[in-house]
């Protein structure tokens, strides 16, 4: 039974990956400064990020089970 639940928010957790696949643009608060950021989402679970002209990697994960 555990498995069963297990793949099923496995299967979850790759569905919602896809979702946020691309990129996100926007602008943080005025009270943290109002600067413009960028995030993109790839669908191997990295995604590059952009803040006041510079760029780092980073890695997510999901929590299927939250939504």
């Amino acid at each position: 039974m555990a498995t069963g639940i297990a793949s099923k928010q496995g299967a979850q957790e790759r569905a919602l990956s896809q979702k946020m696949v691309g990129v996100w643009k926007g602008t943080v608060s005025k009270e943290l400064g109002a600067y413009e950021q960028t995030i993109e989402f790839l669908d191997d679970g990295t995604a590059r990020i952009e803040v006041m002209g510079r760029e780092a990697a980073a890695t997510f994960s999901l929590d299927a089970s939250c939504t």
